[in-house]
């Protein structure tokens, strides 16, 4: 089962998502009878080439959040890891994978190449994998000045429709509070 969180900055995506992952691992006997490394939070932020507090400070926060039993994967690549992912997996995010991606291609074009694996590696998943995506919801805000900024919003929208088209269901996050845009609800 692939589910994606979306969200914008602070709006509680990451904390819905770890939730979402706990709650669907609870469900399963041998995961509850024996959580060690039962879920494994793949980390996809890359550390800066300077220091930057404010970003070891929101990596600290998150680390703290986690349950000890979680598997923490942070040295391996998403596509990497995603076809022997354990049984329950949080990504979190696909906004700081992206992020490295164009980092390495210094910002000229788009990763299509690893945008094209990671959407392979999805649609392969076994059926019994249960993977909790979050990515930030970026183009909601103005138009950014500069073409990076303006390339990386809109490389990171068209990624986030892609995956959501591969995903049983889809959240949004606002204001901490989670939406179900997939499967959509019928209104009463």
């Amino acid at each position: 089962m692939l589910t994606l969180v979306l969200g914008g900055a602070r709006s509680g995506k990451s904390q819905f998502a770890e939730s979402l992952i706990a709650s669907r691992a609870a469900t399963v006997p041998s995961v509850t009878a024996d959580p060690v490394s039962a879920v494994s939070y793949v980390a996809t932020a890359r550390p800066y080439v300077t220091p930057d507090p404010d970003f070891e400070e929101r990596v600290r926060l998150h680390r703290e959040r986690r349950p000890d039993s979680w598997e923490t994967v942070d040295e391996e690549d998403l596509v990497n890891y995603l076809p022997h992912a354990s049984r329950f997996s949080l990504v979190d995010d696909l906004g700081t994978w992206l992020t490295h991606k164009f980092d390495v291609g210094e910002w000229e074009d788009a990763p299509q190449q690893a945008i094209d694996e990671l959407l392979a590696v999805l649609r392969a998943l076994p059926s019994d994998t249960t993977v909790v995506i979050v990515s930030p919801e970026v183009g909601l805000s103005i138009i950014p000045e500069h073409r990076s900024a303006r390339l990386f919003r809109d490389t990171l929208g068209l990624l986030n429709a892609q995956v959501a088209q591969l995903c049983d269901d889809v959240y949004f996050v606002a204001a901490g509070l989670p939406i179900q845009l997939k499967p959509a609800k019928p209104i009463a």
